[in-house]
């Protein structure tokens, strides 16, 4: 999670980093690739609310 309420998912791993880099902005939803296993569709939404602080 950025601190601009965007959503960075890195994939591709490759030696020190990875080979790509996308970014998801609120109303948008993060469908990660099928290598982890299972479909998983994720809600940017969701995901910045879960990363703020809680009071």
């Amino acid at each position: 999670m950025s601190r601009n309420g965007r959503a960075h998912v890195l994939t591709e791993p490759m030696g020190g980093g990875y080979d790509s880099h996308q970014v998801y902005a609120p109303g948008q939803t993060v469908t990660l690739p099928e290598s982890i296993g299972a479909p998983v569709a994720l809600d940017v939404d969701k995901l910045i609310q879960a990363g703020r602080p809680r009071a």
